[in-house]
Formats: structure tokens, C-alpha cells, sequence
């Protein structure tokens, strides 16, 4: 990998890199010396058939998987750069890597082959291309270039364009050196509604997947670092802007309620630090939000009007990527220093003073079913609360009627069910046939 300092002393090389830190001498040859997590994640990613793995692309040390109890032994995937893996929740062999420059590969047997994935792509590349499965239809994919590109179906050819160039190629009044899409995003609510974000400071919306709209008027220009649709208000947008590659480290995010015609400021008393990622937590009327930003993590409980730290030791390091765990009811986040870590969601909603001990008084059956399940427990129900998530990590409120829970308007495949009091969290997995 990437080599980037090295020291010699007494009889010692001393070599400092991407993976980490080694020793080298006669007697030992080299040596890993460092039992800190000191990896470089760009993205990181969510498995919705092993909640309890972690993944993401690490700088030259390609894509890996693996979880904090059993440390020394994550699977790496695929080489090179590593940036984007994407999950179809409906088949747990067929996932998405990608490398440097938007390579993106496809398994479709659990990452024993890949196939290229961007024959058709044309036009400038971002060195993080991203790209998204849509969370209507796991076989359509997006991503971008210098205009947005879809991939219907697996079995398509290539990538078909659905929009212009929507970068500032020709006028480009600030200089800037890139010029090509940076973040895109899908509302979980209308599949029309698609949004894109570019280097040169541009922001587009389209709601009805053929014409695009340049929203950027109210937005400083910059780099898009993220644009999110809400996933509660149909309409509803979120975008942040990053000045980190001139300077500028005034945090920037904004939220629209009618696609991006208007903006308002919501950064409130956020520190003087770039912001590189936002996930707006569903189920609360996006007043949870959290910003991954040069420094650490924030987090809103008021929608963007205050913003206080994530966790008293969480280290101050960029943090360029966040993803949620429903199961484990977690924030997930990719740092660039200090590898994958996570934020138990317990310590800030819903925090209870008692432990009830749920994994004797709470029981789900059967946890295979077409038509309901049954919530069998001690504890007096009236005050419990029900969310159901699905494969692709979509939540819904719930209601059970005499303990009963109707499942049969669900899609068939793995769901789980969110049970809260008020105080503390279970969660329950189960199967619609």
C-alpha cells in the first residue's frame, strides 16, 4: 500500500502507511507493531443478511467486512481502493464493490466472482463515484458522471443516461479543477423524485425522473459534499456544502421543503468544521440528524436548530461516512484515521433507568409466517410502541391489536420488529413466506 513515512533508528526501519505502522530489522524481518484501529474507511456499508458484520472501502486496502468481535479477521472482498459496497436486500449473494474512479463489480455468488459493472459510463468520473440502489427496486441502480446514468436491470447491457451534463464545464467562473457528480439520492417516498449534487457547486432535482432542475440559487457555490431526500416528507431535501479544498471551513447545511426551490440554513451552532455526510434518522420527522464532519460526528434532536457531539470520546478525526443499523439500532461511521466505528442510538433515544430484561419477558411467534405474529410477554403492553424494518432498512410505524401484528400485506423475505416502551429497545427478526 501507499507508503508514506519512514524512520530509521538502531538498526530499525520504522514504516508508517495506509494499513499502518511496521518495524523492520535482521532478526525479525518486518513487523506489524500497532494494536490500534488506524484504517482509512471512504465509505462504509450496511448488510441487511448480517446485521451483525460491518463493511466499507478502505484507502489502498480495498473493500472488507468484519466486526469488532473478532477484530484480526475481517474478509477483504476486492483490491485496490475501496469505496462504495452496496447490498441487494433481496439476495444475499449479489452485492456491489467499487475502486477508485467509479469501478463498480457485481457478485452474484457471494464475492467468489465479479463482473464489471460500468460498461456504457462515459464522461468525468469523481474519484468517490457514487452510486445508489433504489430502494423500490433492488435491480435498478444510479449513479453519475457528469450527468446522471441508470441501470434498469442486471441483466442490462450498459447504463443509460437520463439527464444532460448538469456540471458548469463551459462557464466555470470559480476555476474548478473537477467537474462531475459527487452525491445522488432517491426519495424512499416517490421514485421520480431523484437529486443530484457536483463538484462544481451545482444541485438538480427532478420529479418526474426526465427533467432535471438546477436548484443551486440560495446555496454558497462549492462542492456538494451530500444531498439526502427526506425519508418522511415527499418533497423534503437535505444538502451540505464543503469549502475544505479552499480553505473555507464554514459548516454548510441547508434543508428544502419543495425540492430545492428554497433553501434555509439549519448548520445552527455547529463548529467552524467542513461537513462530508448527513443521515436523517426516519421515524422521527427528521428532527435526528447527524453530520459526519472534519472532526468528528453532531448530531441535531431539534431538526438543525442546536447540535451537540456525538459520544464524550469519540475522536477527533474526519469522518467522511455515516450508515444506520436497525437491528442493532446504531449509527455506523467511517473515519479516515481511526477505522468503522459505531454509536449505540440507546444512549441518546429512548434511554431508559431500568433494565427490563427483555430477552426473558419478549417473545415474537411464530418468527415464520404469511398471515400475523404474536407478541407473547409479561409486561403489560399498552404503552409499547411497534416499528417494522425491512430488508432494505425501511421503517414503518406498526400497531398490534390483542398482541396480534397483520404481516400479510408484507413483501415476503427477512423483517424485523422494533419494540419500544418508552425507556429501552428490543429487537425481534422474522420471516414472511
Amino acid at each position: 500500500v501507499d507508503h508514506h513515512d519512514v524512520v530509521y533508528r538502531n538498526g530499525n526501519v520504522f514504516l508508517g502507511t495506509d494499513g499502518g505502522a511496521y518495524k523492520h530489522n535482521e532478526e525479525n524481518g518486518w513487523q506489524d507493531i500497532e494494536n490500534i484501529s488506524a484504517n482509512l474507511f471512504y465509505r462504509i456499508g450496511y448488510n441487511p443478511h448480517r446485521p451483525d458484520l460491518y463493511y466499507g472501502g478502505l484507502q489502498d486496502n480495498g473493500t472488507v467486512g468484519g466486526s469488532g468481535l473478532d477484530i484480526s479477521n475481517w474478509v477483504k472482498y476486492f483490491g485496490g481502493d475501496g469505496f462504495q459496497i452496496r447490498f441487494n436486500a433481496d439476495d444475499p449473494n449479489v452485492f456491489y464493490v467499487e475502486t477508485q474512479n467509479g469501478n463498480i463489480l457485481r457478485t452474484e455468488d457471494g464475492g467468489a466472482d465479479y463482473v464489471s459493472f460500468t460498461s456504457g459510463l462515459t464522461g468525468s468520473r469523481n474519484w468517490d463515484m457514487q452510486y445508489i440502489l433504489s430502494p423500490h427496486d433492488q435491480d435498478i441502480l444510479y449513479t453519475g458522471t457528469d450527468r446522471l446514468w441508470v441501470r434498469r436491470s442486471s441483466k442490462d447491457l450498459s447504463w443509460s443516461p437520463i439527464s444532460g451534463d448538469l456540471t458548469d464545464q463551459e462557464n466555470d467562473p470559480l476555476s474548478f479543477r473537477e467537474h462531475n457528480i459527487t452525491c445522488l439520492s432517491q426519495s424512499k417516498i416517490n421514485p421520480d423524485i431523484l437529486y443530484a449534487g457536483t463538484s462544481d457547486g451545482w444541485v438538480w432535482s427532478t420529479e418526474n425522473s426526465i427533467d432535471f432542475n438546477n436548484v443551486s440559487e440560495g446555496l454558497p457555490r462549492n462542492w456538494i459534499s451530500e444531498v439526502k431526500a427526506s425519508p418522511t416528507f415527499e418533497r423534503t431535501v437535505f444538502v451540505t456544502v464543503t469549502g475544505f479544498k479552499s480553505n473555507d471551513f464554514v459548516p454548510h447545511i441547508f434543508r428544502s421543503d419543495n425540492l430545492g426551490q428554497d433553501w434555509v440554513d439549519i448548520s445552527g451552532d455547529l463548529p467552524n468544521f467542513a461537513i462530508n455526510d448527513l443521515y436523517i434518522l426516519e421515524g422521527y420527522d427528521d428532527q435526528y440528524i447527524f453530520a459526519a464532519t472534519e472532526i468528528g460526528v453532531y448530531v441535531t434532536e431539534n431538526g438543525g436548530n442546536t447540535w451537540d457531539r456525538l459520544g464524550n470520546d469519540f475522536p477527533f478525526i474526519q469522518c467522511f461516512d455515516l450508515e444506520y443499523n436497525p437491528v442493532a439500532h446504531q449509527i455506523m461511521i467511517g473515519t479516515h484515521g481511526k477505522g468503522l466505528r459505531t454509536y449505540d442510538l440507546e444512549q441518546l433515544i429512548n434511554v431508559g433507568t431500568e433494565d427490563l430484561n427483555r430477552v426473558d419477558l419478549v417473545n415474537i411467534y411464530p418468527n415464520v409466517s404469511s398471515t400475523e405474529i404474536m407478541i407473547g410477554t409479561k409486561i403489560n403492553t399498552m404503552n409499547f410502541s411497534y416499528k417494522l424494518v425491512n430488508s432494505s432498512g425501511q421503517i414503518k410505524n406498526i400497531e398490534a391489536v390483542n398482541n396480534s401484528i397483520d404481516i400479510s400485506g408484507l413483501a415476503p423475505g427477512i423483517h424485523y420488529l422494533l419494540i419500544s416502551d418508552g425507556k429501552s429497545q428490543e429487537t425481534k427478526r422474522f420471516v414472511k413466506i
